[in-house]
């Protein structure tokens, strides 16, 4: 048999002809191809710049796509200052004009195909995001970043499993929330999880295992069809010979969500087979958890993943978040605990903290000049043409209600301590 010439296929063994290919070849849109693919809150950043972009585009008579390709600092100054009018009360500090410029970046880049920016509007850029920020007020110190310890922990659980129905919407416990990771360095390995021993366990309150194996046998989830109790997975044991005793799970939920959507129905509360419950859904609940606790700052899934950095790391959270400077400077023993009690939530957990506005407050609300303007549209034809101005009425609301409760509590927070000591 004579040897085969290099580049001869074997017709027989395609699946497709020379013509799919070079029509492949032909007709592949480049720009959508290469794209990065970004996780699903970087994309929702991206999407929300670019719909405000093309907002005011429309709004100033611009062509959107031609625009960006030929940007200038003119035109950016001018859309930023819009964009700060548009989101005022949800845009309020000097660094989300950073995150903003970088996303309008990207969208110039998907948008046109384009991936270099003059660096000299690059610098230019630097001193319009300071202009704007001292135009507009914009919040320039750093955001709190709260960090969750066991003990805080402790303490949330202790809240949520005495509450009665009408305080927290949904019962979902915040230890056990596993999400979805940052793909950016590719996609992560699974995890396999280690039966805890049960009779060792100091706090089952804090053992995420607990919950996650009940979960499972709620589902029906073990392939041992007789493995359907705590009892029965907790009386296995491990042949001899053996180090490990594998409990695998049915390849028809393997892909099934541990967490997932619910919704009301007429009987019964429904879970969903196949919808995860989202961290959107998640985080609502835990910042209402953490307020009725009296935490003075807001609980989320970041302030658990400080704490488990922490408990992993002591010295990377010491020297970012709580360091001991003055032990350091001054050659003394690093005081640890102190640092550690110091940085506890739990701290501040104080139950007469303002949670909701009062009645007054609320009319206050209502009396804002800004908003009552909004109001005397109902009931016009410009009202009941455009459903988006019963939407913007709404938000400003929301708005001015989270102003004021913000500011009742800065109040509260330095009027308080003072009348406690005066008594």
């Amino acid at each position: 048999m004579a040897p085969r010439k290099y580049g001869e296929a074997i017709v027989h063994t395609m699946e497709h002809s020379p013509e799919y290919y070079q029509q492949m070849e032909d007709n592949l849109d480049v720009l959508e191809f290469t794209q990065r693919v970004y996780g699903r809150g970087s994309d929702n950043m991206l999407s929300l710049v670019k719909n405000f972009w093309y907002q005011y585009c429309q709004f100033t008579k611009k062509n959107p796509v031609a625009t960006l390709n030929g940007i200038s600092i003119n035109v950016l100054y001018a859309f930023f200052d819009w964009l700060l009018r548009e989101r005022k009360g949800s845009l309020g500090a000097a660094s989300s004009l950073q995150i903003y410029w970088n996303a309008l970046c990207l969208v110039r880049k998907q948008e046109t195909g384009s991936h270099q920016i003059d660096p000299l509007i690059k610098s230019q850029m630097y001193r319009v995001r300071q202009r704007l920020a001292v135009a507009h007020s914009l919040r320039k110190e750093k955001k709190k970043k709260p960090v969750l310890h066991a003990e805080d922990e402790f303490e949330l659980l202790k809240t949520l499993y005495t509450l009665t129905e009408d305080d927290v919407p949904s019962r979902t416990v915040p230890q056990s929330a596993f999400g979805s990771v940052g793909g950016y360095l590719g996609q992560k390995d699974a995890n396999e999880f280690g039966i805890p021993d049960v009779p060792n366990e100091p706090c089952l309150l804090l053992c995420p295992h607990i919950t996650m194996l009940a979960l499972l046998f709620a589902d029906q989830a073990f392939a041992a069809p007789s493995l359907t109790s705590p009892e029965q997975l907790f009386r296995l044991r491990i042949a001899p010979g053996q180090k490990q005793l594998l409990v695998p799970l049915k390849e028809e939920i393997a892909e099934r969500p541990l967490f997932r959507r619910y919704k009301n129905t007429v009987q019964r509360i429904q879970i969903s087979e196949e919808q995860a419950l989202p961290d959107t859904a998640l985080q609502p609940q835990m910042t209402n958890l953490g307020s009725i606790t009296g935490m003075e700052l807001p609980t989320g899934p970041y302030t658990f993943r400080r704490g488990n950095g922490q408990a992993l790391d002591n010295s990377i959270y010491a020297s970012r978040y709580m360091p001991d400077t003055q032990a350091a400077y001054r050659g003394l023993k690093l005081q640890t605990a102190l640092m550690r009690a110091a940085s506890w939530m739990s701290r501040t957990i104080d139950p007469r903290r303002p949670r909701k506005l009062t009645l007054a407050q609320q009319a206050e609300v209502d009396r804002h000049p800004e908003k009552r303007s909004i109001a005397s549209m109902k009931g016009t034809l410009l009202y009941d043409h455009y459903r988006q101005t019963y939407q913007a009425y709404r938000n400003l609301r929301r708005r001015h209600e989270k102003a004021l409760l913000t500011e009742v509590k800065e109040r509260y927070k330095k009027e308080q301590p003072v009348i406690d000591i005066q008594q």
